[in-house]
């Protein structure tokens, strides 16, 4: 009886847990329950044939595994296939979405007059430059959580800078995701220390950074971090360690006099209490729906082994520990927008004691036509202990023709110098920049 009543369940078995795979082991044993219920099996065919169909679906699935690998080695490479066509967001990827490659170019063409006041005629210049000219590769390198970006600039400003090369890199980075918002970049990019700067001349309702950006928040370099965002963008943060010599330089540290590190380390935290601030000095964001938003901030920077040039005669002659501190706040309510830092920074020079110095910037900024036509007012104050203090106030009207994509910005400041008689100057800039 014992073979006929097998051959039976296995007959029953066989269909339902084939039809249902995934279901199958608690359709089998509830089948089997019945049949051992009702006396068709014993206790010993329960356990038998019960091995019988765990061993069929263990086979049964290695068999689906092999096929899907298969099918996946067989399988055509992705294709590809170009989207965009709006400036700046030209994008070729896999079909698959995990790769993609975009372009985006900027030119910003600028003519500049300035004109010493007083007996200050020697500061007296014009010059017209491509400020930069810059071409970028990006992308997702793999899955959405992986990009990259490569940048280089090539301007023709840079040939009469000293210590810069005609055609630079700036932006060189990995950037990897590890869930939850939080990303790790490596590369070359900005050091998180103030707003402004980490805005970016891209964005930027002057032709120029403020004086007191310049003075205190370093510019790109090659370094690490970690950075990221909760989901709402509540709380947004950055923290990594950099070479600390500036954009393309290696870390100085084994060179006479420096540390035996010589890294610079940075921090920066920002909140968004009434909605994310994107980084954007205009107010596109808000000016048609009259909504009010808020960002506060703060940084921190250490840079164990900075190069001190002491008599002004553009080489280091000794090494200092600099701390750095910088507070942020920026309100974008309806047509206007209002950005304010205040940095200051302690110095312990070797051979020369300690020094301090500190300076802010203040800007505030009108759409009088929506999204064509912002007025910017701008003061920015440098007080350097060892060097000449700066006081910048500058005008400036923009002109939009598609947001930052294509402007134009004249603008016109009174440059004080507090330390030197005659030094003040006037300076003039018209700016044009387009992004493709």
């Amino acid at each position: 009886m014992k073979v006929p009543c097998l051959a039976l369940a296995v007959a029953l078995l066989a269909p339902v847990a084939s039809a249902l795979d995934d279901d199958s082991s608690t359709v089998e044993v509830a089948i089997l329950d019945v049949l051992l219920e009702r006396g068709i099996i014993d206790p010993a065919t329960y356990e038998e044939l019960l091995g019988l169909a765990q061993a069929e679906r263990a086979e049964r699935r290695e068999l689906d595994l092999l096929e899907q690998r298969m099918r996946r080695l067989s399988a055509p490479p992705p294709e590809i296939r170009a989207t965009g066509g709006a400036p700046g967001e030209f994008l070729v990827e896999s079909t698959d979405g995990r790769w993609s490659l975009g372009f985006q170019g900027r030119v910003q063409v600028q003519a500049d007059v300035v004109q010493g006041e007083g007996g200050n005629s020697e500061a007296n210049a014009s010059n017209i430059a491509v400020r930069r000219g810059r071409l970028a590769v990006f992308g997702r390198a793999g899955d959405e959580e992986t990009t990259y970006r490569f940048e280089i600039d090539a301007p023709t400003q840079s040939k009469v800078d000293e210590g810069k090369e005609d055609v630079e890199i700036t932006d060189a980075w990995l950037d990897w995701g590890l869930g939850d918002g939080t990303h790790v970049r490596a590369g070359q990019f900005r050091v998180p220390f103030g707003r402004e700067i980490n805005i970016g001349n891209i964005a930027a309702t002057t032709a120029e950074f403020s004086a007191a950006t310049t003075a205190f928040a370093p510019d790109r370099e090659p370094g690490v971090m970690l950075h990221g965002a909760t989901r709402d963008r509540f709380l947004e943060y950055q923290a990594g360690v950099f070479n600390g010599e500036g954009t393309g330089m290696a870390n100085a540290s084994g060179e006479e006099g420096s540390s035996s590190t010589g890294m610079r380390w940075a921090a920066r935290v920002v909140v968004n209490p009434l909605g994310a601030v994107e980084p954007d000095l205009a107010p596109f964001q808000t000016v048609y729906d009259g909504s009010t938003r808020l960002a506060l901030g703060a940084s921190v920077m250490v840079n164990t082994d900075q190069g001190q040039d002491l008599d002004g005669d553009g080489t280091d002659e000794t090494r200092s520990e600099d701390s750095s501190v910088g507070v942020e706040a920026q309100v974008v309510t309806g047509p206007m927008s209002v950005l304010a830092e205040y940095f200051r920074r302690e110095m312990d020079i070797e051979g020369a004691g300690r020094a301090h110095d500190d300076g802010y910037n203040a800007q505030v900024g009108f759409q009088v036509v929506p999204q064509r036509y912002e007025v910017v007012l701008r003061r920015s104050d440098v007080d350097l202990e060892r060097a000449d203090d700066m006081t910048e106030t500058t005008l400036a009207v923009v002109r939009y023709v598609d947001e930052h994509k294509s402007k134009l910005i004249l603008d016109v400041s009174k440059l004080e110098n507090g330390n030197v008689r005659d030094g003040d100057e006037m300076r003039y800039r018209g700016q044009y920049q387009i992004i493709f």
